[in-house]
Formats: structure tokens, C-alpha cells, sequence
């Protein structure tokens, strides 16, 4: 598997950092909780960021990536049909003049992220933050999340079987709770096309943003 895994993360930056997940895209390592008085699952998790040759050793399902400043990385997470459209109306120009960066999908039609840098004089700005950006109402479009976890633990999946338990509904124009295994982009976590690290160096989230 290790060598499955330098192979998918070829080139990757020497600034990301990983943490192993458990089966629902969950941290998955047991630390003490002094106030739970015993281990817990997930405990710390945020402040225990490993290498890639670290997580290659480490028992897990699927791994994510640390987006805060010690990592330098921001995912922006296009969440279903038209968020595109979501994400010109909030910026006011159209997601596909972003510079380029590594871009991965859980398999799910209309669903992406895509990692960029975040330059140092803004990675401890408070005014980055991590937020869910919607439609103007009435406009059955998907969402945008900014996914930044300044202060506070936030990753993202970016190797591993994609645990999908929703199902999008066009009549209502969002995703639907179903069993698991029955939702649809049932597969693995993969980079879109040549969007990957070996191929395309994560851009400086432009001035623009």
C-alpha cells in the first residue's frame, strides 16, 4: 500500500499534512481525553498532522488532508449541480479563471474540491474563515463550502473509498439521506483528470478571493 500511495501523492507539496480516517471519513486515532478520564477516538486529532511517509504507516481506510495555516492549504468544495453558479454570484467571476490547482472528486457527479496556498500574511487573517456560501433564493443551485480551519480542526478526504449515503433529488434540488452503499458516486476518492500533484502545483488563492 505505501508504495500505492507515494505513487497517487507523486509530487505532492512537502507543506501538506495528512491524518488517517477511519471508514466515514472520520479521524480515527485514540488519544487520552483528561476530560472523559480515557482514550477517545479522534481526540487531539487536529494537532497531530503527519508527514506522507508518517501516514503511510499509520492503520486507516482513507486519509484527509489538514487545511489550516500550519498547512498552508485551503480547499474550496464545489457541492452539487450549478454550484458553480453559486460560487460566481458570491465572487462575482466564474470559477473557471481560478489559477490552477489539484482538484479531486468523491465520485459523486457535480462534486469537487480544489486546493490552493494561502499566502502567508493571510493565514492568520480572521476574516478567512470557514464558511458554507448558498444560492440567492429561489435557485435550486449547490453549495460552496471554504474549507479553512483557522483555530479550529478541518480536513478534507483526499485518498479512500467515498462512504456516500446520499442520493441527489432533482425535484427538490438537493441530496437525500439513503442507506448506505445505495447513494450515488459510489467509488473512491481520485484527482480529476491531470488535476493531480504530479501535474499541477496548488496556485496562490488570488487576490480576487
Amino acid at each position: 500500500m505505501e508504495s500505492d500511495l507515494n505513487e497517487y501523492f507523486y509530487c505532492a507539496p512537502s507543506y501538506w499534512k495528512f491524518v488517517p480516517l477511519d471508514g466515514k471519513k472520520a479521524p480515527n486515532e485514540y488519544e487520552y481525553d483528561p476530560k472523559e478520564g480515557k482514550k477517545v477516538k479522534g481526540y487531539n486529532w487536529q494537532n497531530k498532522p503527519y508527514t506522507l511517509e508518517e501516514v503511510c504507516t499509520k492503520p486507516k481506510k482513507a486519509i484527509g488532508l489538514h487545511l489550516c495555516p500550519a498547512t498552508q492549504t485551503l480547499a474550496l468544495d464545489f457541492d452539487g449541480p450549478d454550484s458553480e453558479k453559486t460560487f460566481e454570484n458570491n465572487f462575482g467571476f466564474e470559477w473557471w479563471s481560478l489559477p490552477s490547482a489539484p482538484r479531486i472528486s468523491s465520485g459523486r457527479p457535480n462534486h469537487f474540491q480544489m486546493f490552493f496556498r494561502v499566502p502567508s500574511e493571510w493565514r492568520d487573517d480572521p476574516r478567512l474563515e470557514a464558511k458554507t456560501l448558498k444560492p440567492p433564493e429561489g435557485k435550486k443551485w449547490g453549495n460552496v463550502e471554504i474549507r479553512w480551519g483557522n483555530g479550529k480542526g478541518i480536513q478534507s478526504v483526499v485518498w479512500g473509498k467515498h462512504p456516500n449515503n446520499k442520493r441527489y433529488n432533482p425535484l427538490i434540488g438537493k441530496s437525500e439521506e439513503v442507506e448506505f452503499g445505495k447513494g450515488d458516486g459510489q467509488g473512491f476518492y481520485n484527482w480529476v483528470g491531470q488535476l493531480s500533484p504530479r501535474f499541477v502545483e496548488p496556485a496562490f488563492l488570488p487576490d480576487s478571493f
